[in-house]
């Protein structure tokens, strides 16, 4: 059963990986004075994505009919935080401080969901690992994040 419970916490690590990355990508288009930063934070989480995929056989389309389970909260508050912020990006005009501030939020949302989600719940060493490491490359990103908000005066 915990075995189960693993392999659903490793699948709901890569759609959060996967939706942070789409972003990602929007921001880079979006707003094409840092596209360097935002493709390579996008190429970041596919990675993570891509070795998650490639270690347990997780295809594209077990990727598209993967429900988060309910009791991964922080992932799924994540994943649709991620979801809307696609959404206001691609149909509506939408400011480069506004969007900032949306995505500083998202890092933080799936900072809590490495703390509480995965790293808390996990119990196999060498899965825990991997989200161990998955998040200490993450915490970096908001710091980024701040970074560009100060060039905006934010």
């Amino acid at each position: 059963m915990e075995r189960d419970k693993t392999l659903e916490r490793i699948k709901s690590c890569m759609v959060m990986e996967s939706a942070c990355s789409t972003v990602y990508h929007l921001m880079a288009i979006k707003f094409p004075g840092e596209n360097e930063l935002w493709n390579e934070l996008a190429f970041d989480e596919e990675r993570h994505a891509d070795i998650i995929s490639e270690a347990i056989g997780f295809e594209l389309e077990d990727y598209l009919n993967f429900k988060i389970p309910p009791e991964l909260v922080h992932i799924r508050k994540t994943v649709d935080y991620a979801g809307e912020i696609k959404e206001m990006m691609l149909h509506k005009n939408i400011s480069p401080q506004e969007a900032l501030i949306k995505v500083k939020n998202l890092c933080e949302l799936k900072d809590e969901s490495y703390i509480l989600d995965l790293l808390e719940k996990e119990t196999e060493e060498r899965v825990k690992k991997v989200f161990k490491k998955f998040f200490e490359i993450d915490r970096p990103k908001a710091d980024l994040v701040r970074a560009v908000m100060a060039k905006y005066g934010l």
